[in-house]
């Protein structure tokens, strides 16, 4: 019966896959992208002709994401994501302010960030770790309790395939938190804060300072003693968060995106 329902577990996934790489194959079929002015032009598709267009000027954000495939194959998809305010409930108008250029090298994704962002190069950053509290605080928090109460139960009523399963799934949660952790990372220079997190992957985040709109700083009374501290990031094109920074990063980190927010005269849009 196991052999049979991973069996039928594996035929789901490849043809879900299957599906995942039709539609795929079918929306950026002939796939170019193209500038004219100052405006980025998408152009695909197979049985229908799709054409999405961005001006560059409204580009609040971009991100460089690889999942483990991307990463065997030194390969990227790249983001320009834009304002998105007042259209929450509206997922076509959702999609059509991120425009995907999918499946670039690595080198042709910096080349297309550096186009869009003078001088950014969100690869080549020596980013600073969270803090290891961001390890602590979730494996108390939430793991811990979570898998004792589990644990006992499965003793309580002797079932040793639960506690085995429930231990199991300790361990791979352990290792996803502490894989979590190694990819959490920030950076700013200048003129661009980066952001770096993922699991297995890796995604890359950046944005020119003076496009910062508000800047939460956030901290429980179990982070305040420990002394670190969380800033949420918000642009017109949606949050950045980073999680368990130094108290003092962290406040560093706000008062120069604020500055550069009060001080510069650039439109964000």
């Amino acid at each position: 019966m196991g052999l049979y329902l991973a069996s039928v577990t594996l035929i789901i996934l490849a043809l879900m896959g299957l599906l995942s790489v039709g539609g795929s194959l079918l929306t950026y079929y002939g796939y170019t992208l193209s500038k004219d002015g100052d405006r980025y032009i998408r152009r695909s598709g197979l049985l229908s002709r799709q054409e999405v267009s961005m001006r560059e000027s409204r580009i609040q954000l971009v991100a460089i994401k690889q999942d483990w495939l991307d990463k065997l194959l030194s390969r990227a998809n790249l983001f320009f994501e834009q304002n998105r305010s007042g259209q929450q409930q509206d997922q076509e108008l959702m999609a059509a302010n991120k425009l995907l250029v999918p499946s670039v090298t690595t080198a042709q994704a910096q080349t297309l960030v550096s186009h869009a962002f003078n001088d950014c190069s969100p690869m080549q950053q020596s980013y600073r770790r969270v803090s290891e509290f961001y390890v602590t605080h979730h494996l108390l928090v939430r793991l811990l309790p979570l898998t004792v109460l589990l644990g006992v139960l499965g003793f309580e009523l002797r079932q040793w395939v639960g506690v085995a399963v429930v231990a199991t799934g300790m361990t791979m949660a352990v290792i996803v938190l502490l894989l979590r952790y190694w990819r959490w990372g920030y950076s700013y220079d200048a003129r661009y804060l980066y952001v770096r997190n993922g699991c297995i992957g890796l995604d890359y985040r950046c944005c020119p300072l003076y496009k910062v709109q508000q800047v939460k700083y956030q901290q429980s009374v179990m982070m305040k003693r420990r002394g670190v501290a969380s800033l949420k990031i918000v642009l017109a094109s949606g949050c950045v968060t980073i999680p368990f920074m130094g108290e003092s990063q962290a406040r560093d980190l706000m008062n120069r995106l604020l500055y550069e927010t009060e001080s510069t005269r650039r439109s964000w849009m």
